[in-house]
């Protein structure tokens, strides 16, 4: 699995600013921008975006387990599970897995 590239989806929303580190300053430069596209932001960004997606779609969130998702048709339904940039399928119709 490619850690690096799992969240490059997620986009976020605020410029994020941090102090150099001791040792590494630059006095004319106090602040830096840092882009935090593949770090820790991006994974709650990409949660945000999938909840987004999946409300569109008409899906509802698990209550216990935050990355299923479900949605019923009929008698039919269909489970969405995550995780990081993976998504497994699993259902009792073949239409609507398709």
């Amino acid at each position: 699995m490619d850690i690096k590239g799992a969240y490059l989806n997620a986009n976020l929303d605020e410029e994020i600013f941090m102090a150099q580190l001791p040792g590494f300053s630059v006095l004319e430069r106090k602040t830096m921008h840092v882009n935090f596209s593949k770090m820790k932001q991006s994974g709650r960004r990409w949660y945000k975006c999938i909840c987004e997606a999946f409300s569109i779609l008409q899906f509802v969130r698990c209550g216990v387990e935050h990355c299923v998702f479900f949605k019923w048709i009929g008698l039919s339904f269909i489970v969405v599970m995550v995780a990081m940039n993976d998504l497994t399928l699993a259902s009792n119709s073949a239409h609507l897995l398709s």
